[in-house]
């Protein structure tokens, strides 16, 4: 059964990898002809307004490194950001 059925009957283990770091980062007030519609983004060169789960709401810096950014989108992990965040 695929990953959309129930979960498996055997312990299941999530360990992050360096795949794990792969998400694009946002694109900060792209140019008509260089925008992803698949990606996020900001109008903003500054950075990105963002919700986050406690109720608030940030600008994340178009400074943010990749690896601050994917930790972000998976607040579950414990993992620790780096300066950019």
């Amino acid at each position: 059964m695929g990953m959309c059925g129930n979960p498996p009957t055997w312990p299941y283990y999530y360990m992050p990898t360096v795949d794990y770091l792969a998400l694009p980062l946002p694109q900060m007030a792209p140019n008509i002809n260089a925008c992803d519609p698949t990606q996020l983004q900001s109008p903003y060169t500054a950075g990105i307004m963002m919700g986050l789960g406690d109720g608030s709401v940030r600008l994340v810096s178009s400074g943010i490194s990749s690896y601050s950014w994917n930790l972000a989108l998976n607040p579950s992990d414990g993992l620790v950001f780096d300066s950019s965040w």
